[in-house]
């Protein structure tokens, strides 16, 4: 499955593929993502501001993680 993931302040997204099985982005994957939000160095955006969809716009609820000592994301699953 595709996941979309937003900066409202920039008005940028970026898609990752993730396993169905699979509900972490690798940090591989994390650190594309939020290049491709924000790649100004000096910006304080935070790269993920806005939401996380899937490719039909139904709203992923997620969470901050830390796998081998380096940020990623897991989906939690769908908002209701």
């Amino acid at each position: 499955m595709k996941v979309i993931l937003q900066n409202d302040f920039h008005l940028t997204t970026a898609k990752v593929e993730v396993d169905d099985e699979q509900s972490v982005l690798s940090p591989n994957q994390y650190n594309r993502a939020m290049r491709k939000l924000c790649g100004i160095k000096c910006c304080y955006c935070g790269g993920l501001r806005g939401k996380i969809t899937d490719e039909q716009d139904n709203e992923i609820d997620y969470m901050f993680q830390f796998v081998s000592g380096r940020q990623t994301i897991e989906l939690l699953g769908y908002v209701k």
